[in-house]
């Protein structure tokens, strides 16, 4: 379909006061439609009023408008608010892979979006570790947008620690203990290892001046390790995801948690795990046989309540691996 390029607008969950237009960016896709009169594929809808909505591409509208085209010949599509949200999302992830900042304002969009009725999340299996739209703080006032990490993963499409961090930064930014220029500049991993830090700091001092020096500290160090990394250096002065928490209680002024000099017993440890899962899912066999034989007798919650369960052990178990493997 020809449209103007006066009548495209970004897409509407889009937020440039958090996350603004990259002016390189920007000039690099200028020159690209300049040289090759190419500027890759859009998709748009209709927009209430007057004009189109952009699923994605704020970037490529800026360079339109700057290499001065004036009609384009595009898709466009009925896309209701959930999938515009969920195509926003997924074209960020592939433009701004490992940014925290990006992940962050995703996640933001999502909740805020969310918590209007305007888009759709997952129902969650159980509201009792449930946050509540569009608050990202645990414990706050319930309402009818309740949300998980898991639920929000799902709808993302993201690895479980990506939206962990970015919901616990989101977090530590609403109960103003951390500002939201300490994550810039840092990965999802480095994120999460300040805001996994800086909580643990705030629930042990409960002292939100401790909590943000710690916050300033570690993305500071953070952000010196990688200026300082060089091809071939075994390490960098600063920061990193394995000194984290030693240096979080060095900047505390506490040594609440000393490094553990004695290894625990593997050997036990591992041997119990073995045994438990092994007593539940090989020794109660027939239990298992038979309660899937009259699944169709047992009550609906009652089978629910299971199913849940399941999937919350799988759920925790791959969570568990992923660190192992990490």
């Amino acid at each position: 379909m020809k449209i103007r390029v006066a009548d495209l607008c970004p897409n509407p969950f889009r937020d440039t006061r958090h996350y603004p237009i990259d002016p390189a960016k920007v000039s690099a896709l200028v020159r690209s439609i300049k040289e090759t009169s190419f500027w890759d594929n859009l998709l748009a809808r209709k927009a209430n009023g007057h004009g189109y909505e952009l699923a994605y591409g704020v970037h490529r509208l800026e360079a339109l408008k700057k290499a001065g085209i004036k009609d384009i010949d595009i898709p466009v599509r009925d896309l209701d608010d959930t999938t515009m949200m969920q195509i926003m999302a997924n074209e960020n992830m592939e433009e701004w892979d490992h940014s925290a900042v990006n992940e962050q304002e995703t996640v933001r969009a999502v909740i805020l979006g969310f918590g209007q009725g305007r888009i759709k999340l997952p129902k969650p299996a159980s509201t009792g570790a449930a946050r509540f739209a569009p608050s990202f703080v645990t414990g706050g006032e319930k309402n009818d947008y309740p949300y998980t990490m898991d639920t929000l993963a799902e709808f993302l499409g993201w690895k479980s620690y990506k939206v962990q961090a970015a919901i616990n930064a989101l977090s530590l930014v609403e109960q103003s203990i951390a500002k939201p220029e300490v994550f810039e500049g840092l990965s999802s991993r480095q994120a999460k290892a300040v805001a996994d830090e800086t909580t643990r700091i705030m629930r042990e001092t409960n002292d939100p001046k401790i909590a943000a020096s710690v916050a300033r500290g570690l993305s500071a160090g953070f952000r010196k390790a990688d200026d300082k990394k060089k091809p071939g250096d075994k390490a960098a002065a600063g920061v990193t995801i394995h000194s984290a928490r030693r240096i979080a209680n060095d900047l505390s002024g506490r040594s609440l948690h000393p490094v553990q000099k004695k290894l625990p017993n593997f050997e036990k440890f591992i041997d119990s795990i073995a045994k438990a899962t092994g007593w539940y899912f090989e020794n109660k066999r027939e239990q298992w046989q038979s309660v899937v034989h009259f699944r169709a007798e047992m009550p609906a919650d009652h089978r629910k309540r299971l199913v849940a369960s399941l999937k919350s052990l799988v759920k925790q178990a791959e969570r568990m691996i992923e660190k192992l493997e990490g």
